[in-house]
């Protein structure tokens, strides 16, 4: 029974591991470089994302059934989260629904 698992943890610890990882780009003797502030702002920015979207199950679990219905719910999080913010913003700059719908969440 712990063997059957063994596939599937390596894959989300893996993807785990991958996003709270920060590493340079590489150059053109392939040897990576140190990242930059940028590049740093730029992970602690959006590392709330990555570790949540490292969440979904690898492809080879399941046949792939679980890691797309885990992403289906997680598009649907994410697009719910973007038409409550929509909805706010609308709401304090006096705009009406259908312009904010229109205008911030496309």
């Amino acid at each position: 029974m712990d063997d059957e698992n063994k596939p599937l943890k390596r894959g989300l610890s893996r993807a785990i591991h991958q996003c709270l990882t920060m590493g340079g780009e590489v150059d053109e003797e392939g040897e990576e470089e140190d990242p930059s502030i940028g590049d740093l702002i730029m992970h602690f920015i959006s590392l709330f994302w990555k570790v949540l979207f490292s969440l979904v199950p690898p492809r080879f679990c399941g046949s792939g059934y679980p890691a797309f219905l885990v992403s289906l719910f997680f598009i649907g999080l994410l697009t719910a989260i973007v038409e409550q913010i929509a909805s706010l913003l609308g709401c304090v700059w006096g705009i009406k629904q259908a312009v904010s719908g229109i205008t911030l969440c496309s």
